[in-house]
């Protein structure tokens, strides 16, 4: 048999690449350089993600510190409405004293002597719970003399608790005395509390004495109501001893906190 014919068989030809090398080294060139852009897209990619991460690492620092700085910093509102709460603070306690003299004017009888001689008691309470409790004020700086309970606030819860149980008991429950009332109350809420942002007394100080003076009004209101008045409409040397005795309270009174309150302005 002729070997020719055994040659597909036996003696296969390898496979012959129908590619020169030249065509071989042109198609690498051009699969390279097909494949740049995608490599620059992927660099451009990778620098772009490194660029956001920098920046969202910068931003969350700076809101971080925004966030510890801000707290530190009070806001445009409380400052515009500081110079307000300063004058309200201030103006208050004239406003009580100035509330009474009205109430002296326009009364001048016997029941308002009793609702000044309380005021008086009251007031001279908050002293003498000071100096047993000697409880330090939040600024010593600004006031020296112990802080609780507040007199301010004892004396504002004072009266306007006498003034809405007055109401109510004269009005009766209506359209005025459900507006005035809370309005007053809330009114004198507001005036107790404005001690605390102006540092002169504690939250526990303000809330002591607007307790004690609420309770010392209502309990003045009712010795009123169902003891005293019934004893002084019989007797007039009694009415006469409530008058002077109220009368050379509310004086010294007067003159001690004349003098204290123009010490501390």
């Amino acid at each position: 048999m002729p070997c020719s014919l055994l040659l597909p068989s036996l003696c296969p030809w390898p496979h012959v690449l129908l590619t020169s090398p030249s065509c071989r080294r042109h198609r690498q060139c051009k699969e390279h350089v097909l494949m740049l852009p995608l490599r620059w897209s992927r660099v451009r990619l990778g620098v772009r993600m490194a660029e956001i991460a920098r920046v969202v690492g910068v931003s969350a620092e700076g809101d971080a510190t925004q966030a510890r700085d801000e707290p530190r910093k009070p806001s445009q509102e409380a400052d515009r409405w500081a110079p307000v709460e300063a004058a309200l603070n201030w103006s208050s306690k004239w406003m009580v004293a100035g509330s009474y003299v009205f109430a002296v004017v326009w009364k001048h009888d016997v029941e308002i002597m009793w609702v000044l001689l309380g005021a008086s008691a009251n007031y001279l309470l908050s002293l003498i719970l000071k100096r047993m409790l000697n409880h330090e004020r939040p600024a010593p700086d600004l006031r020296s003399d112990p802080g609780m309970p507040s007199s301010h606030a004892q004396s504002i819860c004072y009266a306007s608790t006498l003034l809405v149980l007055s109401l109510y008991y004269c009005l009766g429950t209506n359209y005025l005395t459900m507006i005035v009332g809370p309005a007053t109350l809330s009114m004198a809420t507001y005036l107790s509390w404005l001690r605390v942002p102006r540092r002169l007394h504690t939250l526990n100080q303000v809330m002591a004495g607007a307790g004690l003076g609420s309770a010392f009004g209502a309990l003045w209101f009712l010795l009123w109501r169902s003891l005293v008045q019934g004893t002084l409409a019989s007797s007039l040397s009694n009415q006469i001893v409530v008058v002077l005795g109220s009368t050379a309270s509310c004086v010294a009174v007067a003159i001690y906190v004349s003098g204290h309150w123009l010490k501390n302005e």
